[in-house]
């Protein structure tokens, strides 16, 4: 997997990227503010995956809970 991370100003409330040929034709853009940034990128990465479907309806969810039977 290829990444780049840049801190960029943004003009009139747009952020222009240049895009290496080899990414392809599509690519996943995640943005964040950079003052709200305290902490580490896989550290918010992780806050905002605690607020998936998936997070919230099945790891939270007693019954999924393999440790409950132990």
């Amino acid at each position: 997997m290829q990444v780049i991370r840049k801190t960029l100003k943004t003009e009139s409330g747009k952020v222009w990227i240049d895009v290496p040929d080899t990414f392809g034709e599509e690519v996943e853009v995640i943005i964040l503010p950079v003052k709200d940034r305290d902490t580490d990128f896989s550290y918010q990465m992780m806050r905002y995956q605690e607020e998936t479907g998936f997070a919230k309806k099945i790891l939270s969810n007693e019954k999924e809970d393999i440790w409950n039977d132990i």
